[in-house]
């Protein structure tokens, strides 16, 4: 008997089985993107590639401490790239800029999830009508913001200032170019390889974990532990990764109401304690099998019999056991676990599988 259950079982399953794994989205930079400034700036680099990590870890947004964590995140990259140019660039000489580089971080924490605001503060240096001018713009499409303009030509207390700004760095220019590099990682990575190159793909995983969390099965962590075994690829700490598309179960510990028609009356429907040994949920279709085994203390059949139980639509369940001779059950499932687990920890286990 048990060898056809375990038969029935992996037939009922093989069509879900082997699905296709999805690669991750790394929160990695490239050595380019790394590419070291000079040492005065080395903090800020450092603060732009955090806080660009942890935009990426995030990225989801589905618990209230990923969304807090992102706001935190682009602020403190923000305010340390305020920090350093209000430190470098005198506002008095410099009129304007200093205003310039606030609203510039206004626009990027507000807009942090459009990437048309995340690109660091622009600038130029042209020739026009044998002056030479320096420009510094805010790069962002739906702004009315004109460019900050200084001549150089025509007041040498900028070049001048600007000679003593970093070390080894000479002119406004490529001092501003040396703090654009420091702060090249966080819009490398947010702005370029999550919101440009897999912002399609990150939005629908992200709805995919939403409706995870809303439609799948409770899991416990030892569930999540054997499903993410399954996972390997999607879940070894490599990045972003959706649901899985099928979840496991493993010793799940549940409760039945369970009927022996063979049994007199008086002690055919009694409530049942059951334990669910393996299992799968293809959550998306609906559909699922365990094995289980169901206890009940009987002066009239075998305390423990066992069986199948099949999910449907991720809310019911039910199935059939059987103890020998003719005395099998039917069964509705009591799956206490759903009501007493929180599915956003369920999502958090998984995350920590991600990184």
């Amino acid at each position: 008997m048990k060898t056809k259950l375990l038969f029935t079982f992996l037939l009922l399953g093989l069509p879900f089985f082997g699905a296709a794994d999805e690669k991750p989205v790394p929160c990695e930079y490239s050595n380019l993107v790394l590419a070291r400034p000079v040492d005065a700036l080395s903090d800020f680099h450092e603060e732009a590639k955090n806080a660009g990590e942890k935009v990426c870890k995030n990225f989801f947004g589905i618990t209230p401490d990923e969304r807090s964590n992102i706001v935190k995140s682009v602020s403190d990259y923000t305010t340390a790239a305020s920090t350093v140019l209000f430190q470098l660039y005198d506002n008095e000489l410099f009129t304007g800029l200093h205003e310039r580089v606030e609203v510039w971080s206004d626009l990027v924490n507000s807009n942090y999830m459009n990437p048309v605001y995340l690109p660091f503060l622009q600038t130029a240096e042209f020739d026009r009508n044998n002056d030479y001018i320096w420009q510094v713009f805010i790069k962002a499409s739906e702004n009315n913001f004109p460019a900050l303009e200084y001549n150089l030509s025509k007041d040498d207390r900028y070049e001048t200032a600007c000679k003593s700004l970093l070390d080894g760095v000479s002119g406004c220019n490529n001092v501003f170019e040396q703090v654009s590099i420091a702060a090249n990682p966080f819009s490398a990575l947010v702005k370029e390889k999550l919101l440009e190159d897999n912002g399609e793909k990150l939005a629908l995983l992200q709805a995919d974990w939403q409706e995870f969390i809303d439609d799948a099965r409770y899991q416990t962590p030892l569930d999540v532990w054997a499903t993410t075994l399954a996972y390997s690829e999607r879940y070894s700490g490599k990045g972003l990764s959706g649901p899985p598309p099928i979840q496991y179960f493993l010793f799940r510990p549940t409760a039945v109401y369970e009927r022996i028609d063979s049994l007199p009356d008086g002690d055919q429907d009694k409530a049942s304690l059951a334990v669910e040994w393996v299992g799968f949920n293809h959550w998306k279709r609906g559909v699922g099998v365990s094995i289980i085994s169901t206890y009940r203390d009987s002066a009239f059949t075998s305390d423990i019999g066992t069986g199948l139980m099949v999910y449907v639509d991720n809310t019911y369940s039910f199935g059939f056991t059987h103890r020998g001779k003719n005395d099998n059950s039917f069964f509705v499932n009591i799956d206490v676990l759903e009501w007493l687990g929180d599915k956003l920890e369920v999502y958090e286990q998984y995350k920590d599988k991600m990184f």
